[in-house]
């Protein structure tokens, strides 16, 4: 609604936009996440860290899992999933080079189509809306159907953006349904019919998202804007009826209900329905004094009783509205001192956002909820979280260091005692033991001797028998030697036919035994070459991750003050940002006492010229 004949919006009313709602309504955008099945226990707890906003700790933790082992069972995924955290982290260059790599793999549709959907997303965010229509339009039809949803939204916003309303209406007609992001695209829709004076089209839609059912309080929010959208429409079709039906319909805590008093009041006013007008006006000024729309009511109420003809009610809300705006102005300036201390920052970084609410400066607490703002608060808290990492591994390094000195001392302390049990000389010894015994064992198979096998009891036999014969020269004539040696011969081949007949048995116990002394011998000799060649490599080894600990402390401490810088920088950009916005407060206000502090006095120039034209 234009209102013309007001002499409030020759002065300068600023929520009076509200009924140009359609001159400069934007197209709202929502959020989707995406979808991945988990075969890979790394995976998943990267996922996990992901869904939590710990994209850092996501980031360290896939890429360690990379390096470690490739993730096979998960395809592409891991690959994937690194673009897209290097997305959330801001690093969209990084991010990109991931998945134009991913894009030369051959045979894979359904891949292609999900990283030219991220590339979209991530070239719509930075701006770049020719780059990321072009990677919209090579998607086929392989996408789940909720990032088919959000492809057709971000297609239809890009188009919005670029003022190509027409061609927005196809992608976002698309949009069917009742999910959030269709309900946003449906909006969008609507925006874009009213654009192209489609006005039936476009009021059936936002009629119809203002009377839709919510379960969340950013479809709420959604269906309030709609029925703002609608109402304001109605305004500036003069049908204030209608109009009241759907501005009524707005929930009385929702953030866009003063803008809906204003805008219903001054519907009112338009019909010069003063009184009505009034009691919308009075009502938006009981609330707080630091919302912008409830400035300019303190403005428009003064304006709607100098209709009525009450000046004295007008200027002494002329006055009240001036005492509002120069308090207002000091909130405003304790607001830009409260900034430039770097004190809004730190509590906001450490209070939950209900906590935020009631500790930061009422002026600042639009500009906090912006996408600009939050964006930038969160790469401070990205660059807070790599100082903290940078500072964990700096303590952490030294105990790498001390763990590495304890490692070598063990492994000086245990290597004499390794040596000793692979000495080699005693190898040797053994070895040429080995040898020898091998070659008797091939003598005795050669001649089948059998009494060499024999037991240490036929052993002692045979040596009592040996005994007997050298001592029968010394017993002649006193015993039958005849008689005698036939019997030690007798005893003789007793012992000799045992040993053959067990001989193969014997033979084959020995040899065995033989091979697995053979066997031990080559354990010990594996060992001993272990040994040798951990002996010329530990020492490297040491000296190696020495020298890591070393390199990666050094780059900490690189890091470390460019980090800080960062930080430094990154505060103040959001100090900058903040003072920037509250100047316009400043002005903005400013602008009001001036405009109040005119219409007073032009009042009284007003009542002094009559007194002058009476007293003639």
């Amino acid at each position: 609604m234009v209102v013309t004949a007001s002499p409030l919006r020759e002065i300068g009313c600023y929520s009076c936009a509200v009924l140009l709602w359609l001159l400069s309504i934007q197209p709202l955008q929502a959020k989707a996440v995406g979808e991945g099945e988990v075969a890979n226990l790394a995976y998943g707890e990267v996922l996990y860290q992901f869904y939590q906003e710990r994209y850092f700790d996501a980031i360290v933790h896939l890429t360690a899992a990379l390096q470690k082992a490739p993730m096979a069972e998960q395809g592409s995924d891991a690959e994937l999933l690194l673009g897209g955290l290097y997305l959330s982290y801001g690093m969209h260059d990084e991010a990109e080079r991931i998945l134009n790599q991913l894009l030369l793999e051959e045979g894979n549709e359904a891949l292609h189509d999900r990283i030219h959907f991220y590339l979209a997303k991530s070239r719509y965010r930075r701006g770049l809306l020719p780059a990321a229509e072009r990677s919209l339009t090579q998607i086929k039809e392989q996408l789940p159907i909720a990032q088919q949803q959000e492809q057709q939204l971000i297609y239809g916003q890009l188009l919005l953006d670029q003022s190509r309303d027409k061609e927005a209406v196809v992608p976002l007609s698309n949009l069917q349904g009742d999910s959030i992001l269709a309900r946003y695209g449906q909006y969008n829709l609507a925006i874009a019919q009213l654009r192209l004076g489609d006005v039936e089209s476009g009021q059936a839609l936002l009629q119809h998202l203002g009377r839709m059912e919510v379960n969340s309080g950013e479809l709420a929010m959604l269906r309030d804007q709609a029925n703002l959208t609608i109402g304001s429409w109605l305004l500036q079709q003069g049908d204030l009826e209608q109009a009241k039906r759907y501005l009524n319909l707005i929930r009385i805590n929702s953030m866009l209900s003063n803008d809906a008093i204003l805008a219903a009041g001054w519907g009112y006013a338009e019909q010069e329905d003063y009184p009505e007008a009034l009691a919308h006006w009075l009502e938006l000024s009981q609330r707080s004094t630091a919302e912008p729309v409830v400035q300019d009511a303190l403005l428009a109420i003064p304006y709607a009783f100098l209709q009525l003809n009450a000046k004295p009610q007008a200027i002494e809300h002329y006055n009240s509205a001036i005492a509002t705006y120069q308090h207002e102005m000091v909130e405003v300036a304790a607001a830009q001192t409260d900034v430039q201390s770097d004190a809004f920052t730190n509590r906001y970084l450490l209070s939950s956002e209900a906590e935020s609410k009631e500790i930061i400066n009422a002026y600042l607490q639009p500009l906090v909820i912006s996408h600009p703002f939050q964006t930038a608060l969160q790469s401070l808290r990205d660059l807070q979280a790599i100082e903290q990492n940078l500072t964990h591994w700096s303590s952490e390094l030294g105990t790498f260091d001390t763990m590495l000195a304890a490692r070598e001392q063990n492994y000086e302390e245990k290597l004499p005692l390794l040596e000793r049990s692979t000495a080699i000389e005693q190898f040797q010894k053994l070895r040429q033991q080995q040898q020898q015994q091998r070659q008797y064992l091939t003598q005795i198979r050669a001649k089948s001797d059998a009494l060499a096998l024999a037991t240490s009891k036929e052993r002692r036999a045979l040596t009592r028998l040996e005994a007997v014969e050298s001592r029968l020269p010394q017993l002649a004539g006193s015993v039958d030697q005849e008689q005698v040696a036939q019997r030690t011969q007798l005893f003789h081949g007793i012992l000799l036919w045992r040993a053959s007949t067990d001989f193969q048995g014997r033979l084959w116990g020995v040899e065995k035994g033989l091979r697995e002394s053979e066997e031990l011998l080559e354990q010990i000799q594996v060992r001993q070459n272990s040994l040798i060649a951990l002996k010329g490599q530990q020492k490297a080894i040491f000296a190696h991750f020495a020298k890591q600990i070393s390199s990666t402390a050094g780059q900490i401490e690189y890091l470390k003050p460019i980090v800080s810088e960062l930080i430094d920088q990154q505060r103040a950009e959001i100090r900058d940002a903040s003072l920037a916005y509250l100047k316009q407060q400043q002005l903005r206000l400013e602008s009001y006492l001036t405009q109040a502090q005119f219409a007073i006095a032009q009042i009284h120039d007003e009542a002094l010229k009559k007194s002058e034209r009476q007293s003639q």
